[in-house]
């Protein structure tokens, strides 16, 4: 209810709100969303939809959770419990699992000092050898590397494949079909890191990749380093080789922030995916590299789209133990078409002057004239002859948005927004049977009709009316997609009613709910966030109380 009711009637009206979400609706603070308004600014009066929304990362995530599982420690054998005999009986191996729940199994040789380690399940899963002495501190040895696409993977496989077989190199061949390396260029070479300190690892790294967008590569011909490595190289002369080393350097300078993580050698890191290492004739060398190179004369497109984390298990020497990918997080795909579509569905207070008439509007009768702005703008007019006001569509057909604005409000070319957390289905169903029902038992039927209308929608609001033009539209909707990124959402209770004085009577948040402070704090955190953009007004915090407006100044008070 907003401001239509009869203000004597105030407390019945809410009464009656209130019996409508006598039962709880359950939902997220999951998203933050623009609201566009267009036409008229006072409120209900014009139109106010949804423009874009900005989804936080669920509460939960699985992947999340497998990744850090899947990363094995150096892992504590003291103590270990025999399980079950291997299936190998005749190696006389005994099969142990570590007892205070690490995903390590065991199989102990004797007396022997190396111990052969497993992690997962059946005979298939990732295998290494490690002496037992590396078994104390329980610690886990990475690289960091970008995982190399699919495509690359064939060439990669011909040409350990045809060095084997040609020069008896065979060293990276052997470990690739064991299953204990992969095609990779490194991005940060070895280093141990402790449990606590690998999950700050993995925020940093999430929190990198959520921020970049990917950049396309070429991989094309072989190089070394002197006589004993032979690979397959990056194309140097692509035009966004540059734009990638950048990237690069980007990555080290963030992982700075590790103050326990060793200083990376810039001068030391050249990407390269070695074939040979080590084991070939040296006399031999150019003809090795001539063999590589033949097999990746044609160019093999990719992206610098990912930062792998390479677990290592077992010997520490190159191609010697388990060297494979734990955890990879994705960097933005460089074109998306969601983000376009976004950008394209929010509709600004559009440049009237030289509009262009383009053909009749169907309705004739009314003397409008349909025009179009002839500057690639999605909005179209109607201009109703020297009056003051102008209809505006955003999108195709007589179903798309519409609102009214004055003549004078299409000069700047301005964007008018909120930014709301858009409500769930459930709670549609209540606020619609809410909106009803004062408009039929007491004539408050300025929220009703906006909605009936498509003119607005359930939402509790985050941040007020503001204006922004098209360059810091840009910069809201990256800041916005950067912060849900980031974020989690927060289960939340909506249940009951109530009223800002005798004008507005609203569906309430359950301020009860054991995590509605955390939601809270996110709002003030997401606030907070938004001051970054030093043209956006200063938001007034105390003015921010959550709810869902059904009555407004349209009943008696």
């Amino acid at each position: 209810c907003y401001k239509d009711f009869d203000k004597d009637r105030k407390d019945e009206v809410q009464e009656c709100v209130a019996k409508l979400s006598e039962t709880a609706t359950h939902c997220y603070f999951d998203n933050v969303t623009i609201m566009a308004k267009v036409g008229r600014p006072e409120a209900y009066a014009g139109t106010a939809l949804p423009a874009a929304t900005f989804m936080l990362r669920p509460e939960i995530q699985p992947e999340d959770i497998a990744k850090a599982a899947a990363i094995p420690s150096q892992a504590q054998a003291d103590g270990v419990v025999a399980i079950f005999e291997h299936a190998d009986s005749d190696s006389g191996r005994v099969l142990a699992e570590i007892p205070d729940g690490e995903t390590c199994i065991l199989w102990r040789d004797g007396e022997s000092a190396s111990v052969e380690v497993q992690y997962g399940e059946g005979l298939a899963a990732i295998r290494g050898f490690a002496a037992a002495n590396q078994f104390k501190n329980r610690t886990y040895r990475l690289l960091l590397n970008l995982r190399l696409s699919e495509d690359f993977r064939i060439v990669y496989e011909k040409a350990t494949d045809a060095v084997a077989t040609k020069f008896g190199s065979s060293t990276v061949q052997r470990a690739y079909k064991d299953g204990r390396t992969y095609p990779h260029f490194t991005l940060a070479y070895d280093f141990e890191v402790n449990k606590v300190q690998l999950l700050q690892l993995v925020s940093l790294l999430r929190d990198f990749c959520s921020k970049n967008t990917s950049i396309p590569l070429r991989l094309k011909g072989a190089g070394s380093f002197g006589t004993s490595i032979i690979f397959l190289d990056v194309d140097r002369t692509h035009e966004r080789y540059g734009e990638a080393m950048a990237l690069h350097l980007e990555l080290l300078q963030t992982l700075k922030a590790l103050d326990w993580l060793p200083e990376m050698n810039v001068d030391k890191i050249h990407w390269h995916a070695t074939v040979c290492y080590k084991d070939f004739d040296k006399d031999r060398k150019d003809e090795v590299q001539e063999c590589v190179a033949k097999l990746s004369e044609t160019a093999t497109h990719c992206y610098f789209d990912n930062v792998t984390i390479m677990a290592k298990v077992g010997r520490p020497e190159a191609y010697a133990g388990t060297a494979l990918p734990a955890a990879t997080f994705m960097l933005r795909p460089e074109i998306q078409p969601e983000d376009i579509a976004k950008a394209a569905a929010i509709p600004s207070q559009a440049q009237a002057d030289g509009v262009v008439a383009i053909f009749e509007h169907a309705d004739s009768d009314s003397g409008r004239v349909l025009a179009e702005i002839p500057d690639g703008e999605t909005c179209i007019l109607w201009r109703d002859g020297e009056s003051a006001s102008v209809e505006v569509q955003y999108g195709e057909g007589l179903a798309a948005i519409r609102g009214f604005a004055a003549a004078n409000q299409f000069k700047n070319r301005t964007y008018r927004l909120l930014l709301n957390l858009r409500l769930s289905e459930d709670f549609r169903i209540v606020y619609e049977k809410a909106t009803d029902a004062v408009a039929t038992k007491f004539g408050s039927s300025t929220v009703q009709r906006a909605y009936k209308d498509g003119r607005t929608y359930p939402h509790f609001t985050l941040a007020y009316d503001f204006e922004v033009n098209k360059v810091q539209l840009l910069q809201l909707v990256s800041l916005l997609r950067d912060f849900c990124s980031k974020n989690t959402s927060i289960p939340l209770r909506l249940k009951g009613a109530g009223s800002f004085g005798t004008s507005i009577i609203f569906l309430d948040v359950d301020r009860t709910h054991e995590r509605y402070g955390e939601a809270m704090a996110l709002h003030l955190e997401l606030l907070q966030t938004l001051k970054a953009l030093d043209w956006l007004p200063e938001m007034n915090v105390d003015k921010i109380h959550w709810h869902a407006t059904v009555c407004y100044k349209d009943f008696d008070k």
